[in-house]
């Protein structure tokens, strides 16, 4: 037996089923499940959390809201330091098998220490491995989907991924919070094993674009993978000619530094920050401010996410629309959305039945707000590499894995900060103040994603 599956996912030889394996579908499918893995494994313990403080760590109740604002940032903080540093080793190893991998054993071992630490140390040194080993999965998994797929197709394909991201957001403090009601806490970290194991065997099972096309002929790759530009491919030359220019170019600068000299590109860091300081800063406060305010268990608090999460089912489609009119005013139409329904949120402090709908009701379009905004802009950071690598910015290694670093970065830095103005602001300020600060971010971050993202309309000069 283990000789067969050695044979099936060898790749010195032609693998099995070698045209499925390395197609475009299959890898979308596979990135896409990567990505719902790591989400679900995120916050499959959100509703949990409070509940598991007290009675495996035996935190005071009084410190309760305070640690678990901490051990949703310790995620974000570890997620922020290593995504440069893997986007730049992914950019420069063979293949992009290895580095993801790695990052779902460790995943693995952050999980295993989830579960069965018993003190506040292990566990948030737990949701530090599991921040870094996430960086792993993403950054490379979304260098993958570069790599494979063209840019007319990478809104859509980006839609899925975020749909995916979605799912796992949905369905992660759903089943946590059911699972730990219903069954109990060792259940809801056997079901992640599960998960990991699956997305483990996935990854063995992909071949990547670049393995494939040594055994798959020209006009079978040409069905089959996308011809976009990778490592090997590019030429191995110092210099350069840069197209329409007709002049020779010296050595390179660095990638990194090219990258942040683009204002698209910067604009759209800023995007994913802000989205990811959304989406936790909930997570930080939503669990315990519905238990305080209508009684609920971590049941109904799980069961709130489904509307925030539902919306994301539009993620294809909103990654088509940017593909055909560009990310400009999709963007900037999630920023718009969610400044009325952040700034709304104040509203709901009774325990009546119109204010349990209201909450649901916001939750489900600020779902619309964050897909609108963060769609458009994964599939504007693989754009602004393709352009810059045709011009020859970037060398014989390329930037895929780099920029999607530096994205992760941006959005851990919102995972970092969303947990730390929900949770310290509600404390200090109240519910309705924390709110309304949040629409505050987003009417700001509509004015520079109009000024210089991608798409056709008004806007200073691209970059």
């Amino acid at each position: 037996m283990l000789t067969a599956i050695r044979s099936f996912i060898n790749v010195e030889e032609k693998p099995r089923f070698l045209k499925f394996r390395s197609s475009k579908t299959f890898l979308i499918f596979i990135i896409s499940f990567a990505a719902f893995t790591d989400i679900f494994l995120y916050s499959v313990i959100v509703p949990v959390v409070p509940f598991s403080l007290k009675s495996r760590a035996h935190v005071a109740d009084d410190k309760v809201s305070t640690y678990v604002t901490v051990f949703i940032a310790a995620y974000g903080a570890a997620l922020a330091l290593t995504s440069p540093l893997f986007g730049y080793i992914a950019d420069h190893t063979r293949t992009r098998r290895a580095p993801f991998l790695l990052g779902l054993l460790v995943l693995t071992a952050a999980t295993i220490m989830l579960h069965l630490g018993r003190s506040i140390g292990v566990l948030i040194f737990a949701r530090i491995l599991q921040g870094a080993s996430a960086s792993v999965v993403w950054i490379v998994g979304l260098a993958m989907m570069a790599d494979t797929v063209s840019k007319d197709d990478i809104g859509a394909a980006m839609g899925y991924v975020y749909l995916a991201m979605s799912l796992g957001l949905l369905m992660g403090p759903l089943v946590g919070g059911v699972v730990f009601d219903k069954v109990g806490y060792n259940a809801v970290f056997i079901l992640s094993y599960v998960l990991v194991g699956f997305d483990i065997f996935l990854r063995l099972v992909a071949v990547e674009r670049g393995v494939a096309r040594r055994w798959l002929s020209a006009e079978e790759a040409g069905e089959e993978i996308e011809l976009r530009p990778v490592n090997e491919e590019v030429a191995n030359v110092d210099a350069v000619v840069v197209e329409g220019t007709g002049r020779t170019q010296g050595k390179t600068p660095a990638s990194l530094v090219t990258l942040l000299r683009s204002k698209r590109l910067i604009v759209a860091l800023w995007g994913s920050m802000v989205m990811a300081t959304l989406l936790t800063s909930l997570d930080a406060v939503l669990a315990l401010y519905v238990e305080a305010t209508f009684h609920w268990t971590s049941l109904g608090a799980g069961l709130l996410f489904l509307a925030l999460c539902v919306p994301s089912f539009l993620g294809p489609f909103v990654g088509w629309a940017s593909d055909r009119f560009g990310p400009k005013w999709i963007s900037t139409a999630g920023f718009l959305l969610a400044v009325p329904v952040e700034t709304l949120f104040r509203l709901v402090k009774y325990n009546t039945l119109s204010q349990k709908v209201l909450l649901v009701a916001l939750l489900a379009l600020l779902g619309v707000a964050t897909d609108l905004i963060i769609t458009p802009i994964m599939a504007e950071i693989t754009c602004i590499v393709e352009k810059k690598s045709r011009q020859g910015e970037f060398g014989a290694k390329g930037a895929y894995a780099q920029a999607y670093g530096l994205f992760n970065f941006a959005f851990a830095l919102g995972c970092l900060i969303g947990p730390l103005w929900g949770g310290f602001v509600q404390e200090k300020a109240g519910w309705g103040t924390m709110t309304w600060s949040l629409g505050a971010l987003c009417a700001v971050s509509a004015v520079p994603t109009a000024i210089w993202c991608g798409g056709k309309g008004w806007g200073l000069k691209e970059d």
